[in-house]
């Protein structure tokens, strides 16, 4: 409870000192609406611009990881899918759905990196051309 408290004061401080406004409830609504429609739109760099002005405290919402799940998914970074799809399931331990979508996640980055592994035994010179 103590460490989400610092989080915010953190945030709003930083907000304060660069003289910019701290996102309201309704901003952060607004802008995670939007990134979702970015993502569904298969704009993964819009989408995490939107999730980028959001305030700290919202940025582990199920929602939220929801959309950068999408995002990391789109540009191909499983690394950060792997990452992602663990916070995720992690906060939703009583929606299905949502376990589903980080389990899912997760078997796609094994996938990825079984492709990756792969293609570079694969693509390798079996000797050095002289």
């Amino acid at each position: 409870m103590l460490a989400g408290f610092l989080i915010i004061f953190r945030t709003r401080e930083r907000f304060v000192q660069s003289g910019m406004a701290m996102p309201s409830l309704l901003d952060n609504l607004r802008l995670l609406e939007s990134a979702q429609g970015y993502a569904m739109l298969d704009l993964p760099m819009q989408a995490n611009r939107e999730l980028e002005q959001m305030s700290a405290d919202t940025r582990l919402w199920p929602e939220v990881l929801e959309v950068k799940l999408a995002i990391f998914t789109g540009l191909d970074l499983w690394e950060m899918v792997e990452i992602v799809a663990w916070q995720l399931s992690d906060c939703s331990a009583g929606n299905p759905r949502l376990l589903a979508m980080a389990e899912t996640a997760c078997r796609q980055t094994r996938d990825a990196r079984r492709r990756g592994k792969a293609n570079a035994t694969n693509g390798a010179p079996r000797m050095a051309a002289i």
